[in-house]
């Protein structure tokens, strides 16, 4: 009895050891799918991107910074067939509630009419690189701007233009 008592504490402990190299295991491969899912979706993200960038109906809009972002550039890539790539610097950080809201304006009869194209945080140094589906019956820009909008964004323009651009 003694012997088997012992015997069991020592099985007890193989048994816990393996439990917890199982566990261990477990959350490495859960680390992996993790890393692998990211990887793909930067890989499709970059692959969007130069779809944009080599489309032959490939358009560029060059946006300037306004009065409340002077230092603030950005260049837009727009392809009627594959999307829109922005990129932005030197971005002030938006306050608490706030996001910018991307807008892509498109002649009207009255004027430009903005259609909004989606919505951008920056990083913690002002950068911006983002993607945009834009569906393809999406009129022939004749200028973009960037606004500060209020969190999940606006049907129209309401905030301070941080960048302008008009396109060639």
């Amino acid at each position: 009895a003694i012997g088997l008592s012992g015997y069991a504490v020592q099985l007890r402990g193989r048994v816990s050891t393996l439990e917890t190299r199982l566990r261990e295991a477990v959350l490495r491969a859960d680390n992996g799918d993790r890393q692998l899912a990211d990887a793909r979706g930067r890989a499709i993200e970059a692959q969007s991107k130069l779809a944009v960038l080599a489309a032959p109906d490939l358009a560029r809009i060059d946006l300037a910074g306004q009065p409340v972002a002077p230092r603030a550039v950005a260049r837009a890539f727009w392809s009627r067939s594959h999307g829109l790539v922005f990129t932005a610097s030197n971005l002030p950080a938006p306050p608490p509630g706030r996001t910018y809201q991307l807008w892509v304006l498109a002649a009207g009869a009255t004027g430009p009419v903005p259609i909004s194209a989606g919505l951008m945080k920056p990083d913690a140094n002002g950068l911006i690189n983002a993607i945009f589906n834009t569906p393809p019956d999406l009129p022939q820009p004749v200028a973009m701007a960037v606004t500060l909008e209020p969190e999940g964004g606006v049907p129209s323009p309401t905030g301070d233009k941080y960048l302008v651009g008009l396109a060639n």
